[in-house]
C-alpha cells in the first residue's frame, strides 16, 4: 500500500447504499497519495484523511454523495494538511457550519493551486473562500453558487470577482475579455486573457461564476445588479466584452473602456441599449468607447 498514488471511490449504487471507507484509512498509510476522489461513501471521521494528504495534488469530493457531508471547517482542516494541492473540486454543497466555524481566523495557504471548482450554498462557499490564501494567478476558478440573495451578490460576489481579476494583473502583450450575461434569476460572469488583439478575440477564461438568485428580479433590478457585479473590474484592461448590460447608461464606464475593441451584445434590448444617454461635461461624446471597431449582436430584443 505504500506505493499507492491514486485512490478513487465512485459508487453509484442506489440499492446497497454507500461504502464505508473508515477501516481502510484507519489501517493503511498512503505516503505517496497524489489523487483522491470520493463519491458514494461514508467515513466515521474526516480526520482520518488528514495523514493521507501530505503530498496530495488533486482532491475531488462529491459532497452530496458523502456521509457525513463535510462542514466548511472540516474541509478547511483537510486542506491545511494538503500544502501541495494543485487541483481542488468540491461538488454540490457543504454541510452547515459546525460549532467552531467562527473560531478559524487563520487562512490556509494553497500556494500551488492551479484549478479550483466549488459549487453549493453561497454563504458556505464564501465562508470557505475567505479562509483560503489563493495564488494571484490560477489556471481556472469556477464557482457555481446557489441560494444567493441579491444583497450578497452585490456586496460579496462583485468585489470578490473584481479583486480576483485585478490581482491577476496584465498578460504581457494582452488584455482582458469579459462576459456578463443574465436573466431574472441567473447571472453568468467570466473573465479571461486575450493574448492577442486583432480582428478576432480569442479569450482564454481563468474565472467563471454562475450565480442563482433566491428570488426573481425585474429587468431593471437585474440590470442594476449586473452593473454592480462588474463595477469592480479594471476596465482599462478590457478589450472584449460580451453582455446585455446597457453600458451606455454609464458615462464613467464608457470613458474607462477606451481600449474596448470588440463588443458582443447578447439578447440586448436595442431600444434602450442605443438610446443616447444624458451625457454632460467633463467628457465629450467622442471619448466614450473611443477604441470600438467591432459590434456583434446576437438574439436582439
Amino acid at each position: 500500500m505504500n506505493g499507492v498514488e491514486s485512490f478513487i471511490v465512485r459508487n453509484d449504487d442506489r440499492v446497497f447504499g454507500f461504502v464505508d471507507i473508515s477501516a481502510y484509512f484507519s489501517r493503511y498509510r498512503l505516503p505517496k497519495l497524489r489523487f483522491l476522489r470520493l463519491s458514494g461513501c461514508t467515513i466515521s471521521s474526516w480526520d482520518l484523511l488528514k495523514p493521507q494528504t501530505t503530498v496530495l495534488t488533486t482532491l475531488e469530493l462529491e459532497t452530496n454523495r458523502l456521509s457525513p457531508i463535510p462542514t466548511p471547517s472540516q474541509l478547511l482542516s483537510i486542506l491545511s494538511s494538503s500544502p501541495l494541492l494543485q487541483s481542488l473540486s468540491v461538488f454540490n454543497t457543504l454541510a452547515p457550519h459546525d460549532g467552531d466555524s467562527d473560531r478559524s481566523a487563520v487562512r490556509v495557504q494553497l500556494r500551488y493551486l492551479k484549478q479550483l471548482y466549488l459549487s453549493g450554498n453561497f454563504e458556505r462557499i464564501f465562508w470557505l473562500l475567505n479562509r483560503l490564501e489563493l495564488p494571484n494567478k490560477m489556471d481556472s476558478l469556477t464557482l457555481l453558487l446557489q441560494e444567493c440573495s441579491p444583497l450578497c451578490l452585490s456586496q460579496t460576489l462583485g468585489p470578490y470577482f473584481g479583486d480576483h481579476v485585478g490581482r491577476r494583473g496584465r498578460v504581457p502583450g494582452g488584455r482582458l475579455g469579459l462576459s456578463a450575461t443574465y436573466n431574472s434569476r441567473i447571472f453568468c460572469l467570466w473573465a479571461g486573457d486575450v493574448p492577442k488583439v486583432g480582428d478576432t478575440v480569442e479569450t482564454v477564461p481563468f474565472v467563471k461564476v454562475f450565480a442563482i438568485a433566491n428570488v426573481d428580479l425585474l429587468d431593471e433590478e437585474s440590470d442594476r445588479l449586473c452593473f454592480g457585479l462588474i463595477s469592480h473590474i479594471p476596465w482599462e484592461q478590457v478589450t472584449g466584452l460580451e453582455t446585455a448590460v446597457p453600458i451606455l447608461r454609464s458615462e464613467e464606464l464608457c470613458v474607462k473602456m477606451r481600449d474596448l475593441t470588440h463588443l458582443h451584445l447578447v439578447e440586448a434590448d436595442l431600444s434602450t441599449w442605443f438610446a443616447e444617454p444624458d451625457i454632460r461635461k467633463p467628457h465629450t461624446f467622442e471619448e466614450r468607447l473611443c477604441g470600438l471597431d467591432h459590434i456583434v449582436i446576437t438574439k436582439p430584443l
